[in-house]
């Protein structure tokens, strides 16, 4: 469900500015209130709330709270995405969260790399964003954490500090992605302009997992490995801990005591048959072919293989085209979008 639309942020890897433009308009609290009702009706317990970004208008976020507060639907649980300067706002925002069952909060933190915080227009957040995690959790909020990863300075070692940054600040849940240069974004045109984009045109690989670009230490196929040998070495399988169990009781025990253990069995019985670079190969070539629904995704092994002379970019180096119809000239995003023509 919605609250809210838009997003005042300036974030140049995003594309809601594009999409909405930048205003923020709310609904009123009633109708969001009367949505809940139906959505309880109706046997909804678990539900996203999907603003872009609730925390714009604190004081407005925190008068929804205590109005959901006082539905009295204890068995409702609620998630939320947040910027960590909202969060970190008011000190008593999240115990208002908790109280009216919101569960768990996304944040946008991205980068413990101030650089590449000031790359993407995000501002100087890692204070904040300490702040901000710190209280939820004090709070029992479960906290999920958006990172990206492969900005033109990226190396390994930045790449690793990232997810200990994470870790460190006890994060449950750790989102992390490449950089991608998404059509009307304005990261876009200066990837493009830095020659560091690596696949400019297929589309179908733009799901923010795999890296369309390279970084000035790392070719894309090596920014695809040290991302997953970074969350195999300082995350490890994820256990869900007492927040989580806590919230979700049932789920968490089987998560950990029957899944996990699966898990983690074969993951050991895969690294003594393959080796990391072998399993590496052979759990890449397995998600992609999860995405490839149409089956006609170019798929190049030796993109995997970390010691082979494959491409330098995934996908088809000549993709032109996108579901029949030009793509948008990538120009200035001032620009006005072409109009796509039928295939």
């Amino acid at each position: 469900m919605e609250t809210s639309r838009g997003c005042l942020m300036r974030c140049n890897f995003c594309s809601m500015n594009r999409m909405y433009g930048t205003t923020f308009r709310t609904y009123a609290i009633d109708r969001v209130l009367a949505d809940i009702e139906d959505l309880y009706r109706r046997g909804a317990r678990h539900i996203f709330i999907l603003d872009d970004n609730i925390t714009l208008d604190v004081p407005r976020l925190m008068e929804l709270c205590d109005a959901i507060a006082a539905l009295k639907r204890p068995e409702m649980q609620f998630v939320i995405q947040a910027s960590s300067a909202g969060i970190a706002k008011d000190v008593s925002l999240p115990r208002k969260l908790a109280d009216a069952g919101i569960t768990q909060v996304f944040l946008g933190i991205e980068s413990v790399d101030e650089e590449n915080l000031k790359r993407m227009k995000k501002g100087k957040i890692v204070d904040l964003t300490q702040t901000a995690v710190r209280r939820l959790i004090d709070n029992g909020i479960i906290v999920a954490g958006g990172m990206i990863n492969g900005l033109e300075n990226d190396d390994v070692a930045s790449i690793r500090r990232n997810f200990e940054f994470f870790v460190g600040m006890g994060i449950s849940q750790i989102m992390d992605q490449a950089i991608t240069p998404y059509p009307g974004t304005v990261i876009r045109r200066e990837l493009l302009d830095s020659g560091v984009v690596t696949n400019p045109h297929d589309y179908k690989w733009y799901s923010g997992y795999w890296p369309q670009v390279r970084t000035k230490h790392l070719t894309s196929k090596q920014l695809l490995f040290e991302r997953w040998r970074a969350r195999r070495d300082i995350l490890g399988l994820w256990y869900a801990d007492g927040q989580f169990q806590r919230n979700y009781p049932v789920w968490s025990w089987f998560w950990n005591n029957v899944l996990r253990r699966m898990i983690v069995l074969n993951e050991r019985r895969m690294i003594r048959m393959y080796g990391e670079k072998g399993r590496f190969k052979r759990q890449m070539l397995q998600w992609a072919r999860l995405n490839d629904f149409f089956d006609d995704m170019v798929i190049d092994e030796s993109f995997f293989d970390l010691d082979a002379d494959g491409p330098v970019g995934i996908g088809d180096p000549e993709a032109s085209l996108d579901f029949g119809a030009a793509p948008k000239a990538d120009r200035a995003t001032e620009d006005v979008p072409a109009t796509l023509s039928p295939a």
